[in-house]
């Protein structure tokens, strides 16, 4: 039985919204499911947002690294412009966003463990099961903490650096991790990540002394002028960030040797 052109088109409009519904349906089912972490170390303390409460995105585990062991934090901020957002469905597709271009990218998922946002709300990302995509050549062995916001030109929230301060305290317990080995992006490769403005937090976590961020939690929650004075003067950030440019810029491979910062030795 021959049809009319009519007919022709008529039946192919009909197929178009389930077309469309397959490339949907496809986009989740190529990847593949993994079994939910069990992140009750983390205790009831903090917020904690289960990935399936923001994706439904399957990980492409074909181009992705199971992890065996971690032994190193890296603390990152999401870079961009100021984040200040509270509201949970926004959170929600922004991570999604950032999960879009991760895959866009080839990382099979996004890229890092865990994600606190202006609220102080912790984001489960990647499965602790699998090595994050974070850092470039430093995946191994490292949890990537990432904090929404560009602290190159805003200030973290007190309840991002109490989530902060608490998330990375749990992790270290965990995994044995010991506090010398937590670090901020820039000193792992030659970046301004997670920001002039973020990372002296970073180093106070380091030192590993009663609650090393006391002080610039009163700081950031009484949202004053003063609360810049507690920050490394900017003469020392002018001098750190000039070093960054220059081992950028010359692209230098021993980087790290110009800081006294060390990593763990691979069992």
């Amino acid at each position: 039985m021959y049809c009319t052109r009519r007919q022709f088109i008529k039946t192919g409009l009909m197929a178009l919204p389930m077309i469309g519904f397959g490339s949907r349906l496809l986009a989740k089912t190529t990847g593949f499911p993994v079994n939910s972490q069990d992140l009750s170390f983390l205790g009831n303390n903090l917020n904690l947002m289960y990935r399936s409460e923001w994706t439904d995105v399957l990980p492409q585990l074909n181009v992705m690294r199971k992890a065996y062991k971690y032994d190193r934090i890296t603390v990152h901020h999401a870079g961009n412009g100021v984040y200040c957002e509270t509201d949970e469905k926004t959170i929600i597709n922004t991570l999604a966003g950032i999960q879009n271009a991760h895959v866009k990218r080839h990382y099979g998922d996004i890229g890092y463990h865990f994600v606190i946002d202006y609220t102080g709300r912790l984001w489960e990302g990647r499965s602790l099961d699998w090595e994050g995509t974070h850092v470039s050549g430093e995946n191994d062995r490292n949890i990537g903490v990432m904090l929404l916001g560009n602290f190159e030109k805003q200030w973290p929230s007190s309840e991002q650096l109490n989530s902060l301060s608490s998330t990375v305290s749990l992790l270290k317990d965990h995994y044995n991790i010991s506090s010398q080995y937590v670090y901020g992006h820039r000193d792992l490769s030659p970046s301004f990540c997670p920001g002039c403005n973020l990372y002296p937090y970073v180093q106070q976590l380091r030192k590993d002394q009663g609650d090393p961020l006391s002080d610039f939690k009163i700081a950031a929650s009484s949202k004053t002028t003063n609360y810049r004075k507690v920050q490394p003067s900017r003469t020392d950030q002018s001098s750190l960030s000039s070093d960054f440019k220059m081992a950028a810029s010359s692209k230098i491979t021993n980087y790290r040797r110009a800081y006294s910062f060390t990593r763990p030795v691979n069992n």
